[in-house]
């Protein structure tokens, strides 16, 4: 008989698969064909919806390769796709990371934000992308290679991550008095120009991304570096648990855009508007076709 608790886990970490690889398409495609005021910030969360949806991709490989353990047998073994599932995941922090500290920029030296060159977006990117790919090969080489340490591999991931979102919170704080706890009015009769009221709107709403993703993220890192010294200390349905939570990072940055980001709302809009227009055409058609 096989695992419920196992079975159960597998089917909400399926789900979770499905709507960030749908939510996170959605997204990139929605920052890729419109044109918003803050289009150097859209380019860091179209790699940021990217590595997301690899998140889920490497998810939904690892599902599709692994086997439900059967009831009181040892399950969860290594999936040989594990490293590309930390290759995306690290990604994805790194540039909540990188996000946080251009909201920074933004919003305490907006006139340095307006004159910088695109060409430092572009080697940040670079940077946080290979990076990713550098956890990635080390966790692979410790899967196969004995002379390097799983263990020693897997708690300097995890410290570079909880670094991360040290660096994701102190840049949060260091603009809250002047952006999340201002009113809105406020800030808009503060700003010099709509492009600074645009800023701090936007601030606003990645303020948001981070504060769950610090909640979904947080226990995840704490588990696994004390997994990594003590494997038994740790119960199995706790790694799950926040495995799962982990995991659920990936998927609700798209609806915070939905809710939170007005551009991206109205972007959904038209977008369902077509596709209505579309649906309604078609039958049209085949009734002209058919007289």
């Amino acid at each position: 008989m096989l695992d419920k608790t196992a079975t159960a886990f597998v089917i909400i970490r399926a789900t979770e698969a499905v709507l960030i690889i749908v939510g996170n398409s959605l997204a990139i495609f929605v920052f890729w064909t419109q044109t918003f005021r803050q289009r150097r910030a859209c380019l860091l969360l179209i790699n940021l919806s990217a590595a997301d949806l690899l998140v889920g991709v490497a998810e939904s490989l690892i599902l599709a390769t692994m086997k439900i353990p059967i009831q009181g047998q040892e399950g969860d073994a290594t999936s040989p796709f594990l490293p590309f599932l930390i290759f995306a995941s690290c990604t994805s922090i790194f540039f909540l990371a990188l996000i946080s500290l251009e909201r920074v920029c933004a919003v305490l030296w907006p006139f340095r934000h307006r004159v910088s060159s695109l060409n430092i977006y572009v080697c940040c990117i670079i940077t946080v992308w290979f990076t990713g790919v550098v956890f990635g090969v080390l966790l692979l080489l410790s899967l196969y290679l004995k002379e390097v340490n799983r263990g020693y591999v897997s708690v300097i991931i995890h410290i570079c991550l909880f670094v991360s979102f040290l660096v994701t919170c102190i840049s949060y704080v260091k603009i809250r008095r002047r952006v999340i706890c201002t009113s809105r009015e406020q800030n808009t009769f503060n700003t010099r120009n709509r492009l600074d009221a645009s800023n701090a709107r936007l601030s606003r709403t990645l303020f948001g991304v981070l504060a769950i993703s610090f909640l979904l993220c947080l226990p995840a890192s704490v588990v696994y570096i004390a997994k990594a010294f003590c494997q038994s200390c740790v119960p199995r349905l706790l790694s799950r648990t926040v495995g799962s939570l982990r995991l659920a990072n990936s998927m609700v940055n798209p609806l915070v855009y939905s809710f939170k980001m007005p551009a991206f709302k109205n972007a959904l809009g038209r977008l369902r508007r077509r596709w209505r227009q579309n649906i309604e055409i078609r039958p049209a058609q085949k009734e002209q076709r058919l007289a």
